[in-house]
């Protein structure tokens, strides 16, 4: 028997299977690369259209391309949440003879999953006959299923000085529940979200990392109500920082537009004494990885009246 014959067959047929293993995964790496870069321009695409439709009130486009069926949007003027029912004719009204110019600029595209998607953008906006520039930043929120990329949630915050303070208000605004029936029930995972979505907002109140040990997403970017965005862990707000107050987490609600995605609205009451009151609306996004639930982008806008 030739054995120096034999081991030569065996080395070749291993260095075979080593190079089809490898083409394998380099061609599904390529593909998994060219996939990713393909819904990258048409979130580019997408988020160019969302812009320049509120500029030109054509609820068409959001309509017909951009919104989700269930879509909501958390307003910088007020800190509302507002229905897509609501925010159509809002978003209806003619501006276009008002604008000198608003664009989105910084742009940031953030893939959580191949399904889902955030985009970030500062928005400067000047209008006719004033020379005040003024900015914000959106969050908006996109999940890809058999009909394409589809805007699930969308969440602004204006920019402002570093002297933000929180406004007082009078009382809280209803609740807003989202029309959430065709999204999945998920109950042992619904019971989890809420209480891990507890321990964020209190660990946001009180800048708080420790009370997160074990459930922090490396992906985690957080939104302040200042306009202000972070990449990574908490970051000291001056205006919660700064204040003493007894606070309470209400009109809390948490929904899945996907197997491993959840929503959780939740309102952060801050009573601050002497009849003041000043609260936050929340709208964080959960993804289940490495199996746990984790947080990957917290959004946090005043509430005012």
């Amino acid at each position: 028997m030739n054995y120096k014959y034999i081991g030569v067959q065996l080395i070749c047929t291993s260095l075979i299977f080593i190079c089809i293993f490898y083409t394998s995964n380099l061609n599904a790496q390529y593909i998994t690369s060219g996939s990713r870069k393909i819904d990258s321009m048409r979130l580019y695409y997408l988020n160019e259209q969302y812009i320049q439709s509120w500029i030109r009130s054509d609820t068409n486009t959001y309509n017909q391309l951009l919104w989700d069926k269930d879509f909501a949007h958390l307003g910088a003027s007020k800190g509302r949440i507002i229905p897509r029912r609501e925010l159509a004719p809002i978003f209806g009204e003619k501006r276009f003879h008002e604008i000198k110019f608003f664009y989105a600029d910084s742009v940031e595209i953030r893939f959580i999953s191949d399904s889902i998607a955030f985009v970030y953008a500062v928005t400067p906006y000047a209008g006719v006959g004033s020379e005040t520039i003024s900015y914000s930043r959106y969050n908006d929120v996109y999940i890809k299923s058999k009909d394409g990329w589809k805007c699930v949630a969308a969440n602004t915050a204006n920019i402002t000085t570093d002297d933000y303070r929180l406004p007082e208000i009078k009382e809280l605004p209803d609740a807003i529940k989202p029309n959430a029936s065709a999204y999945q029930t998920q109950k042992k995972d619904e019971s989890f979200v809420l209480q891990l979505n507890r321990k964020w907002v209190s660990a946001y109140a009180f800048n708080d990392v420790s009370l997160l040990k074990g459930h922090t997403s490396e992906k985690n970017w957080i939104c302040y109500p200042d306009g202000s965005l972070v990449k990574g862990n908490l970051a000291s707000f001056k205006s919660l920082s700064d204040s003493k107050f007894e606070y309470s987490i209400m009109n809390e609600f948490v929904f899945f537009p996907g197997k491993d995605f959840a929503v959780s609205w939740s309102v952060l009451k801050l009573n601050k004494g002497n009849d003041k009151l000043s609260a936050l609306q929340l709208c964080n996004y959960y993804f289940y990885e490495q199996g746990q639930w984790k947080l990957v982008s917290l959004n946090a806008v005043a509430i005012k009246e």
